[in-house]
């Protein structure tokens, strides 16, 4: 498994642990998770933010976040790879 599988896994599996939603739906869901399909809304996406920068240890930077969209598990997935390579700390273990 790459490393940008067992990061979007994580995720998955951490939106659905907190919003109840089906692992399913998250692996085959493109859009945003702002979508009807999904039902988060703005809070949501916003709890989610923080739950992301304390599951992976790092904060977001500014610049990172300017130039991507945190809306999709896919985009979400790409932001925390881009980090961690800034980062440089690895999943925790």
């Amino acid at each position: 498994m790459s490393k940008r599988d067992t990061i979007k896994n994580k995720l998955i599996d951490l939106i659905s642990r907190t919003f109840c939603i089906s692992k399913d739906v998250l692996q085959t869901h493109n859009k945003s998770l702002l979508s009807a399909e999904l039902g988060l809304n703005a809070i949501a996406l916003t709890y989610l933010f923080f739950l992301v920068q304390n599951e992976f240890d790092f904060l977001f930077s500014k610049q990172i976040l300017d130039q991507n969209r945190f809306d999709s598990v896919e985009n979400i997935t790409d932001l925390i790879l881009v980090e961690l390579a800034h980062n440089k700390n690895g999943l925790h273990p």
